[in-house]
């Protein structure tokens, strides 16, 4: 059965929906948007920011991004798909300059994938207040949120709830969407991101598979076919560049191990995280990184994603609707499993197997946990739209919190004995049991509180009055907000000034005639004196941040396994050389001067 349009798509209350949700996006992250603060955790000034302004400043001169000069002796830059050197915003934020354009950049996509998924949810047939907190369950999850440290994927992660909504539009008829539709797939290709075209083109079909009978099928993949192959048309740029540099690469020739490929998955205990947002430390910081359960996240101190959290409305409206067949619940019970067996079952791998050359030269399940939240997102929504509608629901979701509260007191009250018995549960070393003792109370209350308010919300939105209605919806919009804001950290602008070697070296040489090496590659990060993990990157030079400063690097970490297969041979000999009493010669053969 196609999709019935309901009447409510012309009328005015979608565009001031999503020009609250803008609004919304904008207050949550004012700081950025409005001081000299930029956004530089995790990958952000290690990769993404020097990528994202070789690519700037390429468009601001009017030339295209091909090539970048300062890493790995110089590399192509269009091809590499994680660049997405060729995706429109980036030439239509160039005449801002890079700071404001990296302010923007994340603000823009939180607020493109609020404005999809109400959209997609208004199209269910869900009141107003129910895709509004659909949304805000989508964008403000721990997911959702740490897209602002993967420039490659966040606009992949907007899409998706476009694509899916413009493809049930033009179920219904119609060739100009079927025009919309090709042009935001071409949009996602050129953005790069390979998981993430996935996602949106797979969204499409397990639709098809879920929610439409038997005797539509096979039109409703013409009408996906179709636009995914004008989206490469338009793409193919991108597609004929990435397709002639893949076979000089480093994942072609030389392959990817197992352990490379499966390096972050999903651990099956980090799923504690859809109910406590920070179950095992507070790893969101990183300036302390606090994790009393090293292993859960492969012995790192985080996962790709800081947490999986996406509000309590996401398990409340999951176990709730699981049973419903309401407009969409098939579809996100068939995605919200298909997200969490390829995020989880690669993390189920034996560690013996790790040597072992992957079959496909991506790396990363975890990403696959997008897939998950969206699903997630419908559940909330359905499930407010239902428990509004239900009498006694707050009761059964006070009782649940007041599960949460009995936890939590007993943490605080017993500290030692809990904080055992969950590292005995989970496996964490037991050197550790004085963290664990410190931050379990703390997140099994801040669970508490946030399970407290969600019930209190939907209670708020169950009573009559639409100022009941309201106060429940600010209430509900607030609550993952407070959770998961922290993981989206914002610094002083002077972290993209030059550090004092590098302002050193250009005295030494104004004319760029050397590359530097970074010795950190070799002998390990610097520690020399307490220094902000953010200030790491600033002074190792292995990553790629001296290129901010327009330094060169030949030998760095090739932290997206992109460089050119020859690079990476002479990498593996630098090591060598490096263990040599004569290996000076062969760094000073490669301008190496500075280190």
């Amino acid at each position: 059965m196609s999709p019935r349009i309901p009447r409510w798509f012309s009328h005015s209350e979608n565009s001031r929906l999503i020009a609250f949700f803008v609004l919304l996006v904008v207050v949550v992250f004012w700081d950025p948007l409005f001081t000299r603060r930029i956004f530089a955790g995790r990958d952000l000034l290690g990769y993404h920011l020097p990528i994202e302004k070789a690519v700037h400043d390429a468009y601001a001169r009017g030339r295209f991004p091909v090539w970048i000069s300062e890493i790995s002796g110089g590399r192509p830059l269009l091809p590499n798909p994680n660049v997405g050197a060729l995706y429109p915003l980036r030439w239509i934020l160039s005449p801002l300059g890079f700071p404001a354009a990296m302010r923007i950049f994340p603000a823009v996509h939180w607020s493109l994938a609020g404005a999809g998924m109400l959209l997609f949810l208004r199209s269910l047939d869900l009141s107003a207040a129910s895709a509004w907190l659909g949304a805000v369950t989508y964008v403000f999850s721990g997911v959702g949120i740490s897209q602002v440290f993967y420039t490659n994927l966040q606009p992949g992660v907007a899409l998706i709830p476009w694509i899916l909504w413009c493809f049930r539009r033009g179920l219904a008829g119609g060739y100009r969407w079927t025009i919309f539709l090709s042009f935001l797939i071409g949009i996602d290709m050129l953005a790069g991101d390979v998981v993430t075209v996935g996602l949106a083109v797979l969204a499409a079909l397990f639709w098809i598979g879920t929610e439409l009978p038997s005797a539509e099928r096979l039109r409703a993949v013409r009408k996906i076919a179709g636009p995914v192959c004008l989206g490469a048309l338009l793409a193919l740029p991108q597609i004929v560049a990435t397709w002639c540099w893949i076979p000089l690469t480093r994942r072609a020739i030389s392959g990817m191990k197992l352990e490379e490929s499966l390096f972050f998955s999903l651990r099956p205990w980090r799923l504690v995280e859809f109910l406590v947002p920070f179950p095992f430390g507070e790893n969101w910081d990183p300036d302390s990184l606090l994790t009393w359960a090293p292993n859960v996240f492969g012995h790192r101190a985080s996962g790709f994603f800081t947490t999986l959290y996406a509000g309590a409305l996401a398990p409340i409206g999951l176990i709730r609707t699981w049973r419903s067949r309401a407009p969409g619940l098939r579809f996100a019970k068939a995605f919200l499993l298909a997200g969490l067996f390829l995020s989880v079952a690669p993390s189920l791998v034996p560690a013996s197997w790790g040597s072992s050359r992957s079959p496909l030269p991506l790396r990363y399940p975890e990403k696959f946990a997008a897939a998950a939240v969206f699903a997630l997102a419908i559940f909330a929504a359905h499930g407010v739209e239902l428990l509004r509608r239900e009498t006694g629901s707050s009761r059964w979701l006070l009782g649940s919190a007041t599960v949460f509260a009995l936890w939590a007191v007993m943490a605080h009250l017993f500290p030692s004995f809990v904080a055992r018995i969950a590292m005995s549960v989970v496996g964490a070393p037991r050197s550790l049991v004085s963290l664990a003792v410190t931050e379990v109370p703390v997140s099994l209350a801040e669970a508490g509180l946030l399970w407290t308010g969600t019930a209190c919300g939907i209670g708020l939105m169950a009573s009559r009055g639409r100022s009941s209605l309201a106060l429940g919806v600010v209430l509900l919009t607030f609550l993952p907000i407070a959770a998961t804001r922290r993981v989206a950290a914002s610094y002083e602008e002077q972290i993209l000034a030059p550090s004092p070697f590098a302002r050193r070296i250009e005295k030494l040489d104004p004319e760029g005639q050397y590359r530097t090496l970074g010795e950190s590659l070799f002998t390990g990060p610097p520690h020399a004196g307490p220094v902000r993990q953010i200030e790491v990157r600033a002074r190792e030079w292995a990553s790629n941040t001296q290129t901010l400063w327009g330094r060169g690097t030949v030998l760095n970490g090739d932290f997206d396994a992109g460089d050119l297969s020859r690079l990476d041979a002479l990498r593996r000999l630098a090591f060598v050389a490096a263990q040599n009493p004569d290996g000076a010669a062969f760094f000073s053969a490669l301008a190496l001067r500075f280190g």
